[in-house]
């Protein structure tokens, strides 16, 4: 049995990978089992972070203090879920992973001890186009729409606060070196999204990594968003003039 990973961060390409390798009649992917939100990809494994504020959505200070509460013997309940994860076994699979973004590593340090204990081989998905990543999570949070299973389209344009997106490129930036220097040395297969147009190369690299049988299976998903970026933005023009004075001009075109 091959106890996998998907380590990423948001807007990566990571749902397309998770959605597709679950099809794999070999594989089982569940999605972030690690989200507080259990509206995850199989959320029968969605570890159980408990509320102790009562019903309603926690903001401030009353998030921190229900986030501590979690805390209170993690590193034990972490373990035991993902023991139960990874014995959890169907007759047919030899490969079993979930997702697992670096925020949530930063949130429960548990999660990457285990990782690195179990020896769980690790797919690192890097984006390195951290200007379409960053037009990405924009897109997202603006109009709620991250993926389009063939009937969606996507023709609203955007307005981009050019100073929150260039902080959003530094962060971005620093999180994709973060995800190479944290496996180093790891047992790993790094991914490139750039690498997706090669979609049937993806899949002997990862299917060869994970050790199954190599099957064709189309991307479960497609992309969102206008080929040339400029056609979604309304101030493409302020905000091409603002990056062109930075060292993330290069990824403009």
């Amino acid at each position: 049995m091959t106890n996998f990973i998907i380590f990423t961060t948001q807007r990566s390409g990571s749902t397309v990978l998770t959605k597709t390798l679950d099809e794999h009649p070999q594989v089982f992917v569940a999605g972030e089992i690690f989200h507080t939100n259990n509206e995850i990809h199989h959320p029968e494994w969605h570890f159980p972070f408990k509320n102790y504020l009562g019903k309603g959505t926690a903001r401030g200070m009353l998030m921190k203090v229900n986030k501590a509460l979690n805390n209170i013997g993690m590193q034990n309940k972490i373990k035991k879920h993902l023991d139960a994860f990874y014995t959890a076994t169907e007759a047919a699979e030899t490969a079993r992973g979930f997702k697992l973004m670096q925020s949530q590593v930063k949130s429960n340090p548990a999660i990457w001890q285990y990782i690195k204990n179990n020896d769980v081989k690790i797919i690192v998905l890097v984006r390195k186009n951290i200007f379409e990543t960053a037009l990405s999570r924009y897109r997202g949070r603006e109009t709620k729409v991250y993926h389009s299973d063939s009937t969606t389209t996507q023709k609203q344009k955007l307005q981009i606060p050019v100073a929150e997106f260039t902080a959003w490129l530094r962060t971005l930036e620093e999180a994709n070196k973060k995800l190479l220097q944290q496996t180093e040395g790891m047992n790993r297969l790094v991914l490139y999204y750039e690498d997706f147009a090669n979609w049937n190369n993806i899949l002997q690299q990862t299917f060869g990594f994970l050790q199954v049988d190599m099957i064709a299976i189309p991307p479960a998903l497609q992309k969102v968003g206008a080929k040339d970026w400029r056609a979604g933005i309304e101030n493409y023009e302020e905000l091409e003039k603002a990056l062109q004075q930075t060292n993330y001009a290069g990824w403009l075109n």
